[in-house]
């Protein structure tokens, strides 16, 4: 299993890899719904400080190469239209409370139409009609 997340001006987009046996899918169909809503109501401080302290250690990491630098500097000025100061990004990351992460989970999460593709023996697969009230 692996989740990303991509972000623009504009829009964005938050993704699930997974990958299964036929037998087990209906089940990892329903602890991804599960896990990803979950979060909108029980996210936790200690998680929440634990993503901040990985995601400061990876800003200040990304600064050691040339290729970082640069690639952190093109973020920024897509993202912020400029390039703010390292201590302005730690700030912003340390202002993020568990209510932040829960009302974004909600409003990503709920009352969405999730996309989903699914190559494979898809015999077992949820139908996408269940899928999606479990967003609702």
């Amino acid at each position: 299993m692996f989740s990303f997340a991509s972000a623009y001006e504009d829009a964005g987009q938050f993704g699930v890899y997974a990958a299964t046996s036929p037998d087990d899918t209906p089940e990892l169909v329903d602890v991804t719904a599960d896990v990803m809503l979950s979060t909108a109501k029980s996210v936790t401080e200690v998680e929440v400080a634990r993503a901040k302290a990985q995601l400061k250690a990876s800003l200040v990491m990304s600064l050691e190469s040339a290729t970082g630098r640069a690639d952190q500097i093109a973020r920024q000025y897509l993202a912020f239209g400029e390039v703010p100061a390292m201590e302005t990004l730690v700030a912003k990351i340390d202002a993020v409370t568990a209510d932040h992460v829960a009302g974004l989970a909600h409003s990503l999460f709920r009352g969405q139409s999730p996309a989903l593709s699914a190559v494979g023996q898809l015999s077992t697969l949820t139908p996408y009609a269940k899928i999606k009230a479990q967003f609702n």
